[in-house]
């Protein structure tokens, strides 16, 4: 099982909506100027990680994807419709480079003639763990110390 980075899972969020969306822009990181409309960003909110039997883990992270429209375009807000609709048509589980996301609590929101689709990735992932040296090895260590001193 590959380890799982933030990277990885914005990466699958702007790969599906470039799919769905292939003539929109697609921004995975913050600009504060500089964008065109129409556009989506991709921003993470927050993630929960509880702790399975062994090095497993069960993550769920909370992703807002914000669109952008031309304000400039004539229905704006019907095409603000037709978006909406896809993204919740478009997002059940999210493929990326041979890793699945699987998306739950879908919650859209129109803002003036821009929409906030909010929603959780959940995945299981394992987690790599150092081994500890044993206890042979810790006394063999502690005996040569007592030698030497």
């Amino acid at each position: 099982m590959k380890e799982i980075t933030m990277d990885d899972i914005i990466q699958a969020i702007a790969q599906e909506l470039k799919t769905l969306f292939p003539k929109v822009k697609v921004y995975d990181e913050g600009l504060e100027q500089g964008y065109e409309e129409p556009c989506f960003f991709i921003d993470f909110i927050r993630e929960n990680t509880k702790k399975m039997v062994g090095n497993r883990y069960d993550d769920t992270v909370d992703i807002r994807v914000v669109y952008f429209q031309d304000f400039h375009e004539e229905e704006a807000r019907y095409k603000a419709y037709k978006v909406r609709d896809t993204l919740n048509e478009g997002f059940y589980i999210i493929e990326y480079k041979e890793m699945h996301f699987r998306i739950k609590d879908k919650d859209i929101e129109m803002q003036d003639k821009d929409l906030i689709f909010t929603f959780k990735i959940q995945f299981y992932a394992k987690k790599k763990i150092e081994e500890e040296p044993k206890l042979d090895s810790i006394e063999k260590i502690t005996e040569k110390e007592k030698e030497n001193a």
